[in-house]
């Protein structure tokens, strides 16, 4: 397996005497931990934002709703659950977030959601799980770019 020198490329590109190749994967290399990092961003506020903002109410789980993508072999199963606000008014919608065989139809759970756009749903046991992976996310975009940072000023 090859290794990349990680500094010799970023030498290459920046004096234009690396390839077109080398400027593709030091913009991939430098992407990278820029994206991990706000899109963990994004979603742990977004979870928080729910957490904190939204209104906690009992639901019941009406199905569980099996999805699979083109991508992988494996299904996700997101609970669909009903619930009522203050007002009286009775929704239904799928929880934003899968949860592995961990639920059946009928069960009785608390669910957040957002009160102007109640298919904003989550089921409050999984809420943290969500944020604390998006924290880890965003930890690792952080690391990435204070490395690609460190290797910048090195190269001073």
């Amino acid at each position: 397996m090859k290794t990349v020198d990680l500094k010799k490329l970023i030498d290459d590109v920046l004096t234009g005497e690396g390839s077109k190749g080398s400027g593709v994967l030091l913009l991939i290399v430098a992407l990278a931990p820029i994206l991990c990092f706000g899109y963990g961003a994004y979603h742990a506020y977004s979870y928080w934002t729910l957490k904190n903002e939204g209104v906690l109410v009992q639901a019941e789980i009406i199905r569980i709703e099996e999805e699979r993508s083109y991508t992988s072999t494996e299904a996700n199963f997101y609970p669909v659950v009903r619930f009522e606000d203050e007002n009286g008014n009775v929704y239904e919608h799928r929880a934003s977030r899968a949860a592995q065989g961990k639920y059946q139809a009928g069960d009785k759970e608390k669910v957040y959601f957002d009160a102007d756009n109640p298919e904003n749903v989550i089921l409050e046991e999984l809420i943290g799980y969500g944020m604390r992976a998006f924290l880890i996310l965003m930890g690792l975009g952080l690391v990435g770019i204070v490395f690609l940072l460190n290797v910048l000023r090195q190269m001073r």
